[in-house]
């Protein structure tokens, strides 16, 4: 039997904008691919009456940010900033914190940014970036 791959997430970090500013306490960033498009070819002779589909176009993904809002923070600014200048072209890279610093590298718009107040909690913040065309994925 051999030992897992598999490693912790704590350490992984985003930096967005062309001086590639680190967003600070993030607790979660998620990153999605996207999603291809099914294609229906099904015709009047398709085996057994059954459905058949080809590979469409790849809608392009989102990556889901949640952490501690610090308003000092300038990765936090440059997401607001970049959400209420409308910025459509924000470098993005997220590195993930396993030995080999896998990274997705790419381009996107900030759709949204959320800064929660819960009075029995933790000041926080949800951020939700469009991604742009491919992520670029090296591991």
């Amino acid at each position: 039997m051999t030992a897992s791959a598999g490693f912790s997430a704590y350490g992984t970090k985003l930096t967005v904008g062309a001086g590639a500013t680190e967003v600070k306490e993030t607790t979660k960033i998620d990153v999605d691919l996207g999603t291809v498009d099914d294609v229906d070819i099904t015709n009047n002779n398709s085996a057994d009456a059954t459905e058949e589909t080809v590979p469409g176009i790849i809608r392009t993904g989102v990556i889901d940010i949640e952490g501690n809002f610090v308003p000092t923070d300038t990765g936090q600014a440059a997401l607001i900033t970049a959400l209420q200048a409308r910025t459509d072209d924000l470098a993005i890279v997220v590195t993930c914190a396993d030995s080999g610093d896998a990274t997705f590298t790419g381009t996107g718009r900030v759709k949204s940014f959320k800064q929660t107040n819960p009075y029995s909690g933790k000041a926080g913040f949800t951020s939700q970036i469009k991604v742009k065309g491919k992520l670029t994925f090296a591991a």
